[in-house]
């Protein structure tokens, strides 16, 4: 029986990517382990899908002096886990799905000369990517960079199966008549998208009564969100998180939300049209990256989070309420066809193969 190792946790970019290698695989047989960092979140998806798992104490880049004495502190003891798991396990390979826990385990790897991979989701290399490569993994692309092979991000079939836009409102409760816009954030936060989108759509609501409908996921803010869209003549559906979300973008017609890497590859999947606000804070102002492929395509309009209030709901009439607003959706469909990523069936395919071809 073939094994993996798969580093993959802390954010759903690195997590679900991960999974949905780990379900690929388990399915031909192969023998899966995750390592992921302690009381990370994505122990409770592992336990539901019955994979198991190694919690290390790896943290993230710390931003003091005693923090990096934590930092090396947590990565020594992290490494000679690895180590330790990947003596005892004995792995045909080790997959990284970026972030900080693949650079003990890439290393553990290293040292016991097992075969090693990562996969970067964005265009920008992390920093731990960078570290990973630099120990002999062969890397893979989500989005088109430098170096590197290019197979897109594997995501979950459920979120590429083509669904009926009007059948998919009529689940969800909306008028199949009127668009649907899709808000959320992400993994790394959508406080400054949730603080400045309901007052726009009260305003929109006002000269298009009934017109307008809105799903918006608003992670912790969500009471003080549903309080925002009271009493306004739209409908809008307020989620703190949503298991499905492949049922929400089938009622979609535009999407606002970030730009991290795994979204993208969703969105491009879809395609979904889409207004994108990168995260501010991201390292090296990555996702606006990011978001620059699919702007250059056609697909997507970028806008600063500062920039909400000015742009945003000149781009709402536009793509949702205007006259011509079903064409202009159209011609951004159209845009992710000059993008030729590939198929989310062909990125399982291309990553499996190279599983197999290194292994």
């Amino acid at each position: 029986m073939k094994k993996i190792l798969i580093a993959a946790g802390g954010t759903g970019g690195h997590l679900y990517p991960g999974l949905a290698t780990a379900q690929s695989l388990a399915r031909e047989g192969w023998k899966v382990l995750f390592i992921v960092r302690q009381q990370d979140a994505a122990r409770k998806v592992l336990d539901a899908e019955d994979f198991p798992y190694v919690e290390i104490p790896m943290r993230g880049m710390p931003r003091s002096a005693y923090g990096w004495f934590q930092f090396l502190t947590r990565l020594f003891s992290s490494f000679k886990l690895c180590l330790n798991i990947v003596s005892d396990f004995k792995p045909d390979i080790v997959i990284g799905m970026g972030g900080y826990l693949s650079v003990p385990t890439i290393l553990a790897a290293f040292i016991k000369r097992r075969p090693r991979l990562i996969h970067e989701s964005n265009v920008i290399l992390g920093l731990s990517n960078q570290l990973c490569r630099f120990l002999g993994a062969k890397l893979l692309r989500g989005l088109p960079g430098t170096g590197g092979e290019l197979i897109g991000t594997p995501i979950r079939q459920v979120l590429w199966e083509p669904r009926n836009l009007t059948d998919s409102k009529r689940t969800l409760g909306f008028d199949p008549q009127w668009p649907v816009l899709l808000v959320f954030g992400g993994s790394q936060g959508a406080r400054g998208i949730n603080l400045q989108i309901p007052a726009i759509l009260k305003d929109l609501s006002t000269r298009y009564p009934h017109h307008l409908q809105v799903i918006h996921i608003s992670g912790q803010d969500s009471k003080a969100i549903e309080e925002n869209y009271g009493n306004q003549p739209l409908a809008a559906k307020v989620f703190p998180y949503f298991e499905k979300m492949e049922e929400l973008y089938g009622a979609a017609d535009l999407v606002l939300c970030r730009a991290g890497g795994s979204t993208l590859s969703e969105l491009c999947a879809l395609k979904k049209p889409a207004i994108l606000v990168p995260y501010p804070n991201a390292t090296h102002d990555h996702q606006t990256e990011n978001a620059r492929v699919l702007e250059k395509a056609g697909s997507a309009v970028i806008v600063s989070e500062n920039n909400i209030q000015q742009k945003v709901p000149a781009l709402l009439e536009k793509l949702l309420l205007g006259e011509n607003s079903q064409e202009k959706l159209s011609l951004m469909k159209d845009g992710y066809q000059r993008l030729n990523m590939p198929h989310p069936s062909q990125t399982i395919q291309k990553l499996t193969l190279t599983i197999k071809n290194l292994s």
